[in-house]
């Protein structure tokens, strides 16, 4: 598999790895070589030990036929993108850096996603999967009076040049609706800036979740044109 990986990374795709998922994403660029593209995706697809998921446009996908008859959507999202080197942030909300795997960290996270504390360290063992140099310096907790308000967990995305993200972000549902997203994003992005030395900021989210994107504009991110839609390969067969 690590050698159809290789393989998928010379033709511009982009392919992550945890313990329970395979994420493979093209960027809305012209691959030249679209047969050799959905060959070695297909290939990907024969893995049973993880679910495979794929992200890109509705017209990149039409150039993989073999794949594409394989994939159901499963989900539709907003690209948006903000330079950073164009960002003047001088003053940011209170935050802090925990330990991802400490019991603190873990026991806040479930609380904010909603699961069980095994759901929420499987999260973050598959983030430091994915992330493994970065990992420890992502579990950004943004602070009011002492009391943690949300979490986010800003990185640079392998394999681009200094491209950052946002792995995913969350408010306590104690403190939802009271207006701390656009707090918390920017916290985001201010660490990608300032920490992790990102050129850019790339994000998405979900068509139906309006308050993010007003989120992502109110802090100076630019709704891009194509939407990514995202498949997962249904492999019963």
């Amino acid at each position: 598999m690590e050698e159809i990986i290789q393989q998928l990374k010379k033709l511009g795709v982009h392919v992550l790895c945890n313990h329970d998922d395979i994420l493979v994403e093209i960027p809305n660029h012209e691959l030249l070589k679209w047969q050799e593209a959905d060959r070695c995706i297909h290939e990907l697809l024969k893995n049973r030990d993880r679910r495979v998921v794929l992200e890109c446009s509705k017209t990149i996908l039409d150039q993989l036929p073999t794949v594409q008859e394989k994939m159901t959507l499963i989900g539709e999202r907003i690209l948006f993108s903000k330079t950073l080197s164009q960002s003047h942030e001088k003053e940011v909300p209170s935050y802090e850096v925990w330990p991802p795997f400490d019991s603190k960290s873990i026991s806040f996270l479930s609380e904010v996603m909603n699961v069980s504390n095994e759901k929420a360290k499987r999260f973050l063992e598959n983030m430091k999967s994915e992330l493994p140099t970065q990992v420890d310096n992502m579990y950004t907790v943004y602070m009011e009076n002492d009391v943690p308000i949300g979490v986010v967990f800003p990185h640079i995305e392998p394999d681009t040049n200094q491209e950052g993200r946002m792995f995913w972000i969350g408010i306590h549902l104690e403190h939802q609706g009271k207006g701390y997203a656009k707090a918390l994003h920017s916290i985001g992005l201010f660490r990608l800036q300032h920490d992790f030395h990102a050129k850019m900021y790339v994000g998405a989210t979900k068509v139906e979740n309006i308050p993010m994107q007003k989120v992502m504009i109110t802090n100076g991110c630019v709704q891009q044109k194509h939407k990514i839609m995202t498949f997962e390969y249904n492999n019963e067969e």
